[in-house]
């Protein structure tokens, strides 16, 4: 006889708030879709514990008095459906549920993947709901906490992850319109892979938060000067010029620095000014900016003949 997915009720409600407590704490810590490729692992265990101790807590009012009825787990719902009156859409969403669990284990999603799997997450467990809710059973409130939960991390990641590569293809247009941007047309082919070399479930939160501390460097826009410099200098010569527009691109995408219009034109014009060799045209609508070694070994010296 098939064992019941946990030894008792008290054990399945305890799963339950447990899985909820943790996808909240997931919340907090994916920022992005490489956060979530990280935690993917994490994030299937618990949408999975979510809703196996859910569906626990209602079939075990369809328990045959003799106990030879067994409480079906979430794979076995397509087959033994009816033992626990779910309708065929329920059983449909829980066998997508169970694929999708294992492809998301074995390999990722692709991002029109993964929406797909939480739609059908949310089809089981509003289901869930309306069910314990008729059973009076008071734990429907968090089965309904956690669904808003994963609807809001996976809402998130998809607006973060059209903006970023919204972002990239523009970038990428510019600089590279030749270039094939097959991934760039078609974002939802990219993929969260899964990351197995990290457990996070066993971390403290002080541990995952120091994993996550940014260092700071690329992200201070005090070192926005800096990564200008090496921009204009690596890339551009006195027959390739960059405009402001396709620094800015390069700042975001490259140093996760995002400057606002007026602070990257006075850094430009700072850097224009000085001895560094940087070139400026304003004379067309676009300005346009260089970086020229004559221009750099003439100012140099310059200076040198005034004693500076």
């Amino acid at each position: 006889m098939r064992r019941p997915k946990y030894k008792s009720e008290a054990d399945a409600r305890i799963a339950l708030r447990r899985s909820v407590s943790n996808l909240h704490r997931l919340a907090r810590m994916i920022n992005g879709p490489g956060d979530f490729q990280a935690c993917l692992d994490s994030f299937l265990k618990h949408v999975e514990d979510m809703l196996e101790s859910a569906n626990y807590l209602h079939s075990r009012h369809f328990v045959s008095p003799d106990g030879k009825l067994p409480l079906p787990w979430i794979k076995h719902l397509f087959d033994e459906g009816d033992a626990v009156n779910a309708p065929d859409v329920v059983r449909a969403a829980a066998r997508g549920i169970d694929k999708g669990l294992k492809q998301g284990r074995k390999g990722g999603f692709d991002l029109w993947d993964l929406k797909h799997f939480i739609k059908l997450v949310d089809s089981l467990g509003k289901w869930l709901i309306s069910e314990l809710k008729k059973f009076k059973d008071p734990d429907w409130i968090y089965l309904s906490e956690g669904l808003n939960i994963v609807n809001s991390i996976v809402g998130d990641l998809g607006d973060k992850y059209f903006g970023s590569w919204l972002n990239t293809r523009r970038s990428r247009e510019i600089r590279h319109p030749q270039e094939d941007r097959e991934m760039f047309d078609h974002p939802e082919r990219q993929y969260f892979i899964l990351n197995r070399r990290i457990d996070y479930d066993s971390m403290s939160e002080e541990e995952i938060d120091e994993f996550y501390r940014r260092d700071g460097r690329n992200g201070s826009k005090s070192m926005a000067p800096a990564f200008i410099f090496k921009i204009l200098q690596e890339r551009t010569s006195d027959s390739h010029h960059l405009t402001q527009q396709e620094i800015s691109a390069i700042l975001g995408d490259e140093y996760e620095v995002t400057l606002e219009r007026k602070a990257l034109t006075r850094n430009l014009r700072t850097l224009s000014e000085s001895d560094l060799g940087i070139n400026a045209d304003i004379s067309s609508r676009t300005a346009e900016y260089w970086y020229s070694p004559e221009t750099e070994e003439r100012e140099r010296k310059r200076l040198e003949e005034l004693g500076e």
